[in-house]
């Protein structure tokens, strides 16, 4: 189904007014989406100043040129005063039939609705909706990574490979036959605004929370040869790997949140 909204559509309840987002909005909305009451219940990052929160309302008017999505203001008709905000996604709906077998033998199919949006695959649960979005739904270049790894000569040229990013996960140790030794924490990890709230379910629909799959983290941990001579598991906190001497390089950073512990437990929140 094809959307315009153009003109905007404003819409009128008896005490309120249903308008565009604008840039003379900037202070308000800083001021909403700052607020740790309103805030409460809502999962998103905090807008740090006024040069953020208008490269948001660009984003937000640029959904609406674009069709793929509504924002309106709610604002008093007695107050003019800025109330909050209401905004709709564009779903892209398919029908197809889905085919599943009974008994082993028995061949059925149903006819489903599948719908896509901006932040990935769409599903519905009890009324709610949930997009799914992983960094290889995109990319089938793993088996290429792997056949390329198998041939790699030393540790240098296998760091090398993985910086390619064809790999979407698995941490590795490699030695080869000069017995130089290595640890090379892999994934392919997007860039994003506020790591550590990824690990949850994002309750919001701001373009803001869109990543892309072209822009990925590029200085992942990597040790070659280190000075204490040995490397330990890699299914865990990457600067845990060699004890003491690779803590001292563990420096937080905002657009990547290491896993302290790989667990099956983790898994789901990784795929929003």
């Amino acid at each position: 189904m094809a959307f315009n909204f153009t003109p905007f559509p404003v819409l009128e309840t008896e005490r309120l007014t249903l308008r565009a987002l604008e840039l003379n909005d900037a202070k308000a909305i800083f001021g909403l989406r700052t607020n740790k009451e309103v805030n409460t219940f809502i999962t998103r990052t905090m807008l740090n100043n006024l040069s953020e929160t208008r490269a948001f309302i660009d984003s937000i008017s640029n959904s609406i040129v674009n069709n793929t999505g509504v924002f309106w203001v709610l604002e008093s008709k007695d107050t003019a005063e800025l109330l909050g905000t209401v905004g709709l996604r564009n779903f892209e709906i398919e029908e197809d039939y889905l085919e599943f077998k009974i008994l082993g033998f028995l061949k059925l199919k149903t006819k489903q609705k599948f719908r896509y949006s901006q932040f990935g695959p769409v599903l519905e649960t009890n009324g709610q909706f949930f997009a799914l979005k992983h960094s290889m739904e995109n990319s089938f270049r793993e088996i290429e990574g792997w056949h390329q790894l198998s041939r790699t000569k030393d540790v240098f040229e296998f760091e090398k490979i993985l910086a390619q990013r064809k790999i979407p996960s698995f941490n590795f140790v490699a030695m080869d036959s000069k017995q130089n030794i290595g640890f090379f924490y892999n994934g392919r990890i997007p860039y994003r605004a506020d790591a550590k709230m990824a690990k949850s379910i994002i309750d919001d629909s701001s373009l803001e929370y869109i990543w892309s799959e072209k822009k990925l983290v590029t200085d992942l941990p990597a040790f070659i040869n280190p000075e204490n001579g040995w490397i330990q598991s890699t299914n865990q906190n990457p600067f845990s790997v060699m004890g003491d001497y690779s803590l001292k390089y563990k420096a937080p950073k905002k657009y990547v949140a290491y896993e302290q512990r790989l667990t099956i437990d983790r898994m789901s929140p990784m795929s929003y």
